[in-house]
């Protein structure tokens, strides 16, 4: 026999990565989902669909976040961070050092999911993007046992609001999440719309993992409306946002009210003075008010 009538005789079975582990995941949720507020999932009203890139299959309905929304997830936040301090940065460990060994245990659905909701190679999602979220969840497991030493009198920020982008699902919650919460701060990530699914797995994940309720949050939906909710929120102590210039502009603008802690990452070039480009002026005038503040000097 010819090696060329042995491969025609062959049978070939399905790659490790086949994506029937990832539809099977969504069938189990019903392929909808509510935001992940206190520990659970919600039910909500509206929703929107999220499809693969590649062939545009549905996927999943995901849940439209509105500002009771957000006033929830603060409100859980909020009640959490105190204890979640308290119980110090050994036992904080403990709980990211679970989360990284469960995404190592779910690492090839979380891989497939990754690709049939962002379109990314699976090479890329499996070799690249999953190991990378484990590893940030250890390093920072590791960090939490080290803060007292390390940062001796330093204190959280509080509830931090977390907008991420598509590109990184999964990676760029872990880059957010994990130094957050390590450091005693509880969070309310804001996955991009068209790619949540990772997100609502990791949501999961927390619930096998025993996280506290309410030291995470994630509500879904659009960033503009969001990301202004956040920012807005008086008992939200920091945010960082990615998102288009002109968003940027307004979150800024809003953010500089009340002084409130701003990260942003552009998804683009903007020109701070032109007036074409969102609100940049009116941040700029803001922001240099809150410099107008008399010091006394000598004795």
């Amino acid at each position: 026999m010819t090696i060329s009538e042995i491969f025609s005789n062959m049978d070939w079975g399905l790659a490790p990565e086949n994506d029937e582990h990832a539809k099977s995941w969504l069938k189990e949720n019903k392929n909808e989902f509510g935001h992940f507020i206190n520990g659970k999932f919600t039910d909500a009203k509206n929703h929107f669909k999220t499809k693969n890139p590649a062939n545009n299959q549905f996927l999943a309905n995901i849940a439209v976040g509105s500002k009771n929304d957000v006033n929830f997830a603060v409100k859980s936040a909020l009640n959490a961070q105190k204890k979640w301090v308290a119980i110090g940065g050994h036992n904080r460990s403990r709980y990211l050092y679970a989360i990284a060994r469960l995404i190592q245990k779910h690492s090839r659905l979380l891989a497939v999911l990754e690709t049939i909701d962002n379109g990314k190679p699976i090479r890329e999602s499996r070799d690249i993007d999953i190991p990378l979220a484990i590893r940030h969840f250890y390093y920072h497991a590791g960090a939490a046992q080290l803060m007292e030493d390390n940062l001796p009198n330093q204190e959280p920020l509080g509830i931090c609001g977390q907008i991420i982008p598509w590109n990184f699902p999964l990676l760029m919650l872990s880059w957010k999440i994990a130094p957050a919460i390590a450091m005693g701060n509880t969070v309310i990530l804001k996955p991009a719309e068209y790619t949540s699914l990772t997100a609502l797995l990791f949501a999961q994940i927390c619930i096998e993992a025993g996280i506290p309720k309410g030291v995470i949050n994630i509500v879904t939906g659009d960033k503009s409306e969001l990301s202004h909710q956040l920012v807005g929120h008086a008992e939200v102590d920091g945010v960082w946002c990615w998102s288009d210039s002109n968003n940027i502009a307004k979150v800024e603008t809003i953010s500089a009210m009340d002084l409130k802690r701003l990260w942003v990452h552009i998804d683009g070039d903007r020109d701070w003075l032109d007036s074409n480009q969102g609100e940049g002026l009116e941040f700029l005038r803001n922001a240099t008010e809150v410099k107008n503040i008399w010091t006394p000097y000598g004795d």
